[in-house]
């Protein structure tokens, strides 16, 4: 039935209807540990090293949206974290659930 009409369509507003449908998958799967997993591994870890600010304001945003996932989701998210973060930075102690909520509160 859609395919007639999806046809038929201009491409502004195919690209308009698959990035809606892309929005909201992505919106029902960051709710969870799986989508922060996929976030966590998508993420540009060494984004403060970059010359580019583009690069740079789009890193601390993710980051920003890292740590309020974490804080969303609670303990479990912060042990995936915290273990996922070993693979970048070895030395690096475990965060708390408090300072973890102090940077998501941060407004920089």
């Amino acid at each position: 039935m859609f395919g007639n009409i999806y046809m038929y369509m201009d491409n502004k507003i195919r690209s308009i209807i698959r990035n809606e449908i892309r929005r909201i998958i992505k919106e029902e799967s960051d709710t969870d540990i799986s989508g922060l997993m996929r976030v966590l591994k998508t993420h540009d870890w060494y984004y403060m090293m970059s010359d580019d600010e583009n690069a740079y304001r789009r890193g601390r945003k993710n980051e920003k949206a890292i740590y309020n996932m974490v804080v969303e989701l609670g303990e479990p998210a912060l042990a995936v974290y915290n273990e996922f973060l070993k693979k970048y930075y070895p030395q690096r102690k475990d965060m708390t659930m408090e300072e973890m909520k102090s940077l998501a509160s941060n407004p920089y």
